[in-house]
């Protein structure tokens, strides 16, 4: 793991990224800019609301899931899936029985509070892997 991760990723999305995705758009990034983008937005609400607060932002769960999982964080793409199954059945006797990761489900932020603490193990592993995927496509992102 790099020391630096935090800062290097800080510095790619803040040295250009951050402005091409507000000018041009996320959809017309192309697909390692997009993701990182899509990642770092995510992470950020995750961190300060949970699931509950992206749900409620509208955001397209399928397509945050996609990012997390093309930068490599399959655990984080993997909360998303049962955030998804969370929000679809409110009661546990609903929940697939292969579902078991889910420590209660019920009406408000609980239903995702397995999934909160799945995107808050990761620590410093998010900043290394986003790190990781942007230095793989290094002629994308200009490092």
């Amino acid at each position: 793991m790099h020391t630096d991760d935090f800062d290097f990723v800080q510095s790619i999305y803040n040295g250009g990224l951050a402005q091409k995705a507000g000018e041009l758009g996320v959809a017309a990034l192309s697909t390692p800019e997009r993701s990182v983008v899509l990642a770092l937005w995510a992470k950020g609400i995750l961190d300060n609301g949970g699931f509950a607060y992206l749900h409620e932002a509208g955001a397209d769960i399928r397509v945050i899931r996609d990012a997390f999982a093309e930068v490599g964080l399959d655990e984080a793409s993997r909360a998303c899936d049962l955030s998804v199954i969370a929000l679809e059945a409110p009661r546990r006797e609903q929940l697939p029985a292969n579902v078991t990761r889910i420590d209660r489900i019920d009406d408000g932020e609980e239903r995702w509070s397995e999934c909160d603490k799945m995107i808050w193990r990761l620590g410093d592993r998010f900043d290394s892997a986003v790190a990781s995927y942007i230095r793989r496509n290094k002629a994308i992102f200009g490092v």
